[in-house]
């Protein structure tokens, strides 16, 4: 709705009022002139959210360090975070079963909140 309200704002400003211009006789403000920019205006801020909705869910804002569980797990390792209560006793069944699936590592951190 934003897309397509600047859009259509713009051009009836641009075309009805600032510079009017009339061209083969059509009036300076024709609503089906104004379909391909609203459309692609839309299109344009719609994406545009969508990136910045997905960065603002995902915590990836600019200039900042994001947290890492393990630095190799850019490389070629496959990080897995799983969560457990701090009282639990399922640590070496959960440790067994890891190790079992061929796991090549099974580490225990202490993680923060992101």
């Amino acid at each position: 709705m934003c897309g397509l309200s600047f859009a259509l704002w713009m051009q009836i400003y641009m075309l009805g009022f600032d510079w009017p211009m009339i061209i083969g006789g059509k009036p300076a403000i024709s609503l089906p002139a104004f379909i391909p920019v609203s459309f692609e205006l839309t299109v344009f801020f719609t994406c545009h959210g969508m990136v910045i909705t997905f960065y603002t869910i995902s915590k990836l804002y600019p200039r900042f360090k994001t947290p890492v569980l393990d630095v190799r797990s850019t490389d070629d390792k496959f990080v897995m975070a799983i969560e457990l209560d701090e009282n639990s006793s399922q640590l070496p069944k959960l440790t067994q079963l890891l190790r079992e699936n061929g796991a090549s590592e099974v580490n225990q951190k202490e993680m923060t909140k992101f």
